[in-house]
C-alpha cells in the first residue's frame, strides 16, 4: 500500500514543479516529504531532458538542449531516523512511463557529463 505520493505536472519544466524537482543534490534543498522506514512512496519523475525534446524528429531539439536543465530529480525525501552516512536500501517495485515517447541519444556535447 502506497503511503506517500509525489506528483508532478506533466509537460512542465522542473522549475515549474513547486519545489518538488531539482537537478542536483545539495544539503540546502529541503525535503518534499518525510517517510518512515518501510513506507511505500509513489514518485512521478521528469525525463532526462526536462521536457526540452519533442516528438517531432527535429535535430535542432538536440542541438539546442540546455544542459543546465538536464537530469531532474524528484524529491528529496527525508527518512525518519536516518543519519548522514547511513546506508539506505530502496526497493523499486514498479516503473511505468508517464508518456508514450522514449528515446536515447549520443551527443558529443554530453561527453564527461
Amino acid at each position: 500500500m502506497v503511503e506517500h505520493s509525489i506528483s508532478i505536472k506533466p509537460g512542465r519544466r522542473a522549475s515549474d514543479q513547486d519545489g518538488k524537482v531539482h537537478n542536483r543534490w545539495h544539503p540546502d534543498i529541503k525535503p518534499v516529504i518525510e517517510i518512515s522506514p518501510g513506507d511505500e512512496v509513489r514518485l512521478e519523475c521528469l525525463g532526462y531532458d526536462d521536457f526540452q525534446l519533442k516528438d517531432t524528429d527535429d535535430v535542432n531539439d538536440v542541438k539546442t538542449i540546455d544542459l543546465s536543465r538536464v537530469h531532474p530529480i524528484t524529491g528529496p525525501i527525508s527518512v525518519k531516523g536516518a543519519e548522514p552516512g547511513d546506508f539506505l536500501v530502496v526497493d523499486i517495485l514498479s516503473i511505468e512511463p508517464l508518456s508514450g515517447v522514449g528515446y536515447s541519444a549520443i551527443s558529443p556535447r554530453l561527453v564527461g557529463y
